[in-house]
């Protein structure tokens, strides 16, 4: 008798937690972790921002500021996101001007993405 009064309290409990497990996993298993490098080449880009928005959305979903650019390239961002396509709002400064520029990237897991902005830039 004790033993089916334990068990139809924690037959439930049991079940909400392999419930809560199985969605924890399931929501991880949905993000990707991917890298953008910004590649500005031979342009003389003193500081970079990007902005990233899922779509057409105006809500910034984060952004990425560097001030250095080595070999070429003016850092590279590392991110954790839900798969899809996305905006890059870009903004590079030079000394002599403010560029603005966009771009589209798919983000999907493990993506090594290189944005390139010489031409833009030159």
């Amino acid at each position: 008798m004790k033993w089916r009064a334990i068990r139809k309290r924690l037959m439930p409990v049991a079940f909400l937690a392999a419930l809560a497990l199985l969605a924890t996993r399931t929501c991880a298993s949905e993000s990707a972790s991917a890298q953008i490098q910004f590649a500005v080449g031979d342009a003389p880009v003193t500081e970079l921002r990007a902005d990233l928005y899922r779509g057409e959305s105006d809500e910034g979903l984060g952004y990425f500021e560097s001030k250095l650019v080595q070999d070429g390239i003016a850092g590279t961002w590392s991110l954790t996101a839900d798969p899809g396509t996305y905006r890059l709002a870009i903004e590079a400064r030079t000394p002599h001007a403010v560029e603005r520029i966009e771009r589209t990237v798919q983000i999907r897991d493990r993506a090594v993405i290189t944005v390139d902005l010489e031409r833009d830039l030159l």
